[in-house]
């Protein structure tokens, strides 16, 4: 899901992204210690600072994903630049 927005005269962006899987195969959840459901849920404000310079700030929620088969929440910063 993709939501602009202007807030104090900048232009925003908020993205949400969700990917899950279900039904995985045995030896897959056996060699990464995973349930049969995994998922996650990736939300990002990205606010443009200039025409070619932005800032995004995103929090993502695993759920037997990747390196976290219990489950964590990861934060992030990102200051970009458009050519």
């Amino acid at each position: 899901l993709r939501y602009p927005f202007a807030a104090m005269g900048v232009k925003n962006t908020l993205l949400i992204y969700y990917e899950g899987q279900f039904d995985r195969a045995p030896q897959h959840k056996k060699v990464f210690a995973y349930r049969d459901y995994g998922h996650q849920l990736i939300t990002t404000l990205k606010t443009n600072i200039t025409d070619t310079i932005y800032t995004k700030l995103h929090v993502t929620q695993f759920d037997s994903w990747a390196a976290t088969p219990k489950g964590g929440i990861e934060y992030g910063v990102a200051v970009g630049i458009n050519f």
